[in-house]
């Protein structure tokens, strides 16, 4: 579809699969194979999450810049909502503070719990 439309041939796109690492070789990928049902990589959900959270406006401009390549914003509000909210400390929560403690304990250094 993308190739297509901006007439690359394989070489190109091998270029610039080669260029491009994290959420922009995500992107890349989604925007070749057009829309999909796949599930999101946790690199691009990350990106479009904090993108959609600071400016929900720039997130739509990518979304539509990149071939809808990036969720709708519904996906991600439905993202939001599997989160947890009840009172307390979530298993998140607990699961990356054993990382942090771990993490302290093979360097050596200690953890300020405030």
């Amino acid at each position: 579809m993308l190739n297509q439309k901006f007439h690359m041939n394989a070489s190109t796109e091998s270029e610039l699969k080669a260029c491009l690492s994290g959420p922009a070789s995500q992107i890349f990928e989604r925007m070749l194979k057009g829309p999909s049902t796949q599930k999101y990589d946790p690199v691009l959900r990350s990106f479009a999450v904090t993108l959609a959270f600071y400016s929900p406006k720039a997130y739509t401009f990518v979304r539509n810049t990149f071939n809808k390549s990036l969720p709708d914003l519904s996906t991600i509000s439905k993202w939001y909502k599997s989160v947890n909210g009840s009172p307390g400390f979530t298993q998140e929560a607990l699961e990356i503070l054993k990382i942090l403690k771990r993490q302290a304990d093979a360097t050596g250094s200690h953890v300020l719990w405030i």
